[in-house]
Formats: structure tokens, C-alpha cells, sequence
């Protein structure tokens, strides 16, 4: 099981403030990290989870878990050689009091000294983080055998004092044997709610003061994973506990955390006077301020102390110019307010769930963006690349929780209007076959996010070798690379490439005017991988795309056949394709896709009934043009 991490990685790990997840290559309720890949859940074993819960009143709690698993594959056993742990100093400690390898013949292989290893957090910087590592190795690890660990977690000191929370999930993909979870108590001084799905007993036996639950869970089969499947609690067998009432509890609570971070100090006022010189109009006075913060304040992932909880000031985050997503929000809030442009920080989860869970916890949200109630506007300034007003897909359709009201409000659910691009490809074919082309690219909303991020990801000295994997062997090229930095509503780059043995001369042959350079595929966007059925609802944003691509085959080569327009249409998404004949030698194919759907979950009903007519769609784009 993964735990959830603020601002995408910076929450204090574990436990009662900390989402837990477990996938089946890692144990309950546990942020343990193996060194193995996202799919080594299937294979895997949980061979036994023994999770004892002993909560206090003040919201400290001890965690005692007994952990058996068994690599079923070669995957597996790389999966569980290596189990890293991790806490915050101050707040929490983990001891492994035993951990062993267990032969498939009985044999104990113990771990010793040398088997533990010791480290701190996400970075290698002084001071940055209280997180602390443990990483157990286990040796003479073979499929068939099993890797045991008791661990012993204690929470000392409360994210929120005399608050408790935690959700355990356990995914239909996991294989687990014999999962127990136990949690003690005082039911009446602590006001536990408590929320479960699949899962048998919660009988409660008292004794004295105290009350215990337990209850116990287990799937013989796993079911496959699914690409862009959501993982929302409420869908998904778990136990959820928190003394939270609600969300608005929440916000509240948070609320006291933040409370006077956001200060406009003289340092803030002239900022946001020398930014917006001469701009009347609020919103771009707005948008201005945004863009400073998105381009001039580094991301980095902050864990000191409760540090994944409590953010810095913001004149603290403007001296320093970095901090994590809680930084930037306060930064932006007190610049704003500095214009008399009042604004709220919301939680939100930018990660794969889209439902809020029944019992409220803190750990439900791994993320803080802000809300300007004047424009109606969500804000992330985090999304380096994201423009003022637009939300990258992460954040888009989701459920969030306005810190100053506690109001549970949701974000815009992404229409294809929102996230275009549009390419536009000349290539002309000399007569040893081999061409010569350009590409023209422009996208907006989240499209332009993301292309921005793209391209500028791509290091200017490895642009040869980009081309040679996006064109084939031999292919060469260079990028206009436009203004990634300028958040702009669209983002304009372009490309222009030689592409060796491009068609076959003379002819006559086919040619698929598919291989001009764009940065995204039609096939990709339309089905991703387009597996043969799903169970689970998946994220299916909407998006429109448009390629036009121009090709003129050397004189003397004649075009003989071009294929028929294409217009399909199936569950909400459109795809056209058109051809014209410019000359005898020279053909134009225009391809436009829309996906346009009302949320940004659809059903697994929904993808099943489309799938037929995904596929149709898929095989339009292997027609090709004729040519001798």
C-alpha cells in the first residue's frame, strides 16, 4: 500500500492523517515503497495482513502489522527484495522487530544488520525533510517463497490534535489470503465515524473503557488491472475511520493551520503594485499575479515536521522563491489580497479518485489549489504550464473543499472546447524516396498544458535523437519550440524534419500520410489501449484534435487511389477523414476527432457498449493512399 502524499508528494507519511492503499505488492495501511513496477500486484500474494490499531484519546495511536507475501513471479520477487518505510521525526517512529525470508521448504533466512538500510525523504538537500527512511532487504528471495516482517508504527504526535483518521482500501486487484484489521478505541470520547464496503465483522466487544472492532477481508481472485481506472474509495472494499463530522470539519481544522500564513506584508503589497502597474481590471490584475507565481516560484516537495499539513508564510515562500503546492497557494492568496482580490485555498485529490469518501478525512486530499470566487476561477499555480483560468486534467471534475467556507464544491469537468490541438504538416517527397517536412502545431486549455510540458521537457541537445524515436532510424529534425514559458491561452511550436526512405520510388506502393510528425496520436487519444472489456469506471476526458497533412510525391508519380470519407460516431466521440486530390501528385488528408463527454468518470457499461465502434474508428486511420 502506497500512502497518500500531499501536493503530490509532500504529506507526512503514514497512518491516522495518511490515505492508505493497498496494492498487493505492498502491506495495509503502510506507506511502503518496493522496488518493483507498477504491475507487480499481479504477482503477488498477500499472504497474511495482521493490522492492530490501539488509538488514544489525543489522536496518537500504535500500529502493530504482521505482513506475510509471496512473489508468485519473477516480477514478484523483485517487487518485495526491498521494503522501504518511511516517517517524520518528531511526529512518528517504525521499528521492524523481525523480518525474514521464509524458503518454500521451511527454512528462516533472518535479516541482520547489514539487511537494514537508513536514509531521509524525497531529497538529498539539507533540511528540506524530517521524513526518515528504513529500507528492510530481504536475500535468497525465490518465487514460492515468502517475505515476513512484523512492523511496529507509532504516531506520537497527532496531525491534529485529538483527531484520528484513516482509510484503508483493498483493491478487487489484490490477492489476499487472510487480511485482519482490529482498532481499539474509546468509542465515546473520540466520536468515531466509520464507513465500510466488502468487508465482514466491525462487532464490537467492549472492555472497560475500551471498544474493539474487527473485521476481516478476503479475495481469492484478483482482477485485472485497467488502464485509467479510478480508485474511489466508495467503489472499492475498504474501512474508513475518522472523528471527523464532515468535511466542512475539516476545512475548518485546516483553516486553523493556514490562519495568518497568507499575511500581506510590505514586501508582498509592492510586489503585486509593480506587477499590475497600470492594469485596472481585476482579473488581469489576477492573471498577472498567477503567472508570476506559476513562473517565478520553483515547485519543491516540502516535508519538515507537519510540514506536509502546515504551510510557509508567504513572504517566507517569496524570499525563498520555492515551496510545494500548500506555499504556493498561500503566496498567491496574500498577492491577491494585496489587489483587494479575495481568494480561498481548496483540497482536492489530483490523483485518480472522484468521489469524496463517507467518513471525512484530512487524507482524502493530496492537493491545494486556489479558488477566486470573483471570476467563478480555480487556480493551480503548481501546474507550471497551465495558463490563468485553466486546469490541468488532474484537477478537472473533481469534488474539492473550500478552506474558507468548508463548502464542498467540484471542478469544471474539461469539454472538448477546453482542450484542442490542431497540426498542420507540409511534406514533399524527392525521387529517391526520401522526404522532407514541416509541422505547425497549436493547442489550447489542457492540450497547451501539456504540450508546453512536452516539448520543454526535451532537452535542446537531444533533439536529434528525439526525432529518431518519434519518425524511425535515420529521421532527423529540429523544434521551433515557441514560448513554452508564456502562459497564453494557446501554445504555438512547430517542427521541421528529413525523413530517409519515406515511400517507395518508383511505385507503385501505398502510403499512409500518418507518419508527418505530430506530437500525439489519434489512437492513443481515441481508445489508449483499448482493452477488450472493463469492470471499473475510468477517466475519459474530453478532448478535440485536427490533423491536416499535405503530401507531393516527385514529378512523374501519378496518385491512383484515395480512400473514401470517413464519419463514425459512438458514445460521445466523433472522428472524420477526408481526402482531396490537389494535383496528380500531390494529396491532402484532414483528420479531425472529438471526444466530448458531460463528466470525467465514464462507466464501464459506457466503454463496453463503444468499444466496437472505437475499434471501426481505429482501423480508419490504416487506410492509405495509392500511388504509382
Amino acid at each position: 500500500m502506497l500512502a497518500r502524499t500531499g501536493c503530490g508528494d509532500s504529506h507526512p507519511s503514514r497512518g491516522g492523517a495518511v490515505r492508505t492503499r493497498l496494492l498487493q505488492w505492498i502491506a495495509l495501511a503502510a506507506p511502503l515503497v518496493f522496488s518493483g513496477t507498477a504491475q507487480a500486484g499481479a504477482s503477488i500474494e498477500v499472504v497474511k495482513e495482521h493490522i492492530d490499531i490501539d488509538v488514544n484519546d489525543d489522536g496518537s495511536y500504535v500500529e502493530v502489522r504482521e505482513t506475510a507475501m509471496r512473489p508468485l513471479t519473477s516480477q514478484g520477487v523483485k517487487a518485495v527484495q526491498q521494503l522501504t518505510q518511511s516517517f517524520t521525526r518528531g511526529f512518528q517512529t517504525i521499528e521492524i522487530p523481525s523480518a525474514y525470508t521464509l524458503k518454500a521448504d521451511g527454512r528462516k533466512i533472518a535479516l541482520g544488520y547489514g539487511d537494514f538500510l537508513y536514509g531521509a525523504g524525497a531529497t538529498s538537500a539539507p533540511g528540506f525533510e524530517d521524513v526518515q527512511t528504513i529500507t528492510a532487504v530481504f536475500r535468497n528471495v525465490e518465487v514460492g517463497d515468502q517475505v515476513v516482517y512484523t512492523t511496529v508504527f507509532r504516531q506520537s504526535k497527532p496531525w491534529f490534535d485529538h483527531q484520528f483518521a484513516t482509510e484503508l482500501v483493498f483493491p478487487r486487484t489484490v490477492v489476499s489470503d487472510d487480511t485482519t484489521v482490529r482498532l481499539t478505541a474509546s468509542s465515546d470520547r473520540m466520536k468515531l465515524k466509520i464507513d465500510t464496503l466488502g468487508v465482514e465483522g466491525g462487532a464490537v466487544q467492549t472492555g472497560g473503557s475500551e471498544t474493539l472492532w474487527t473485521w476481516h477481508h478476503r479475495n481469492a481472485v484478483a482482477t485485472d488491472t485497467e488502464s485509467r481506472a479510478v480508485n474511489d474509495e466508495a467503489d472499492e472494499p475498504h474501512i474508513s475511520i475518522s472523528t471527523f463530522s464532515g468535511y466542512d470539519d475539516i476545512a475548518k481544522v485546516y483553516a486553523q493551520n493556514i490562519k495568518g500564513k497568507a499575511g500581506v506584508t510590505p514586501q508582498i503589497k509592492a510586489l503585486a503594485d509593480q506587477l499590475t502597474q497600470g492594469i485596472k481590471d481585476p482579473r488581469e490584475q489576477a492573471r498577472v499575479l498567477y503567472d508570476w507565481v506559476s513562473s517565478h516560484i520553483s515547485y519543491v516537495a516540502i516535508v519538515l515536521g507537519a510540514g506536509g499539513f502546515i504551510p510557509h508564510e508567504a513572504d517566507e515562500v517569496l524570499q525563498s522563491r520555492f515551496g510545494d503546492c500548500k506555499d504556493h497557494v498561500m503566496l498567491l492568496e496574500a498577492l491577491l489580497a494585496a489587489k483587494g482580490i479575495a481568494s480561498s485555498p481548496v483540497l482536492i485529490n489530483a490523483l485518480d479518485e472522484y468521489k469524496l469518501g463517507g467518513a471525512a478525512s484530512p487524507s482524502t486530499f493530496d492537493h491545494l489549489i486556489t479558488y477566486v470566487p470573483q471570476f467563478s476561477l480555480f487556480l493551480d499555480s503548481t501546474a507550471r504550464y497551465a495558463a490563468f483560468g485553466t486546469l490541468p486534467e488532474s484537477d478537472s471534475g473533481k469534488p474539492v473543499v473550500l478552506v474558507g467556507t468548508g463548502a464542498v464544491m467540484h471542478t469544471p469537468v474539461l469539454a472538448a472546447r477546453d482542450s484542442t490541438i490542431r497540426s498542420e504538416a507540409d511534406i514533399k517527397v524527392a525521387a529517391d524516396g526520401s522526404a522532407d517536412g514541416t509541422s505547425k502545431i497549436v493547442a489550447t486549455g489542457a492540450m497547451a498544458t501539456e504540450m508546453r510540458a512536452y516539448i520543454d521537457a526535451i532537452p535542446p541537445d537531444s533533439e536529434a535523437a528525439y526525432f529518431r524515436a518519434v519518425l524511425g532510424p535515420g529521421a532527423s529534425g529540429s523544434l521551433d519550440r515557441g514560448e513554452p514559458a508564456k502562459l497564453s491561452p494557446s501554445y504555438a511550436f512547430g517542427a521541421s524534419y528529413h525523413l530517409p526512405g519515406f515511400m517507395n520510388i518508383p511505385g507503385p506502393g501505398a502510403l499512409r500520410l500518418s507518419l508527418a510528425y505530430k506530437p500525439y496520436y489519434f489512437s492513443v487519444l481515441l481508445a489508449g489501449d483499448l482493452p477488450q472489456s472493463r469492470t471499473r469506471s475510468y477517466a475519459c476526458p474530453s478532448t478535440s484534435a485536427e490533423a491536416i497533412v499535405t503530401v507531393e510525391l516527385p514529378k512523374g508519380t501519378a496518385i491512383d487511389a484515395v480512400p473514401a470519407p470517413t464519419n463514425l460516431t459512438t458514445e460521445g466521440t466523433t472522428l472524420a477523414i477526408d481526402y482531396q486530390r490537389l494535383a496528380p501528385n500531390k494529396v491532402r488528408e484532414t483528420t479531425r476527432l472529438t471526444i466530448e463527454h458531460a463528466e470525467a468518470v465514464c462507466s464501464a457499461q459506457t466503454y463496453n457498449h463503444a468499444r466496437a465502434g472505437l475499434a471501426k474508428m481505429l482501423a480508419a486511420f490504416e487506410r492509405q493512399v495509392l500511388y504509382r
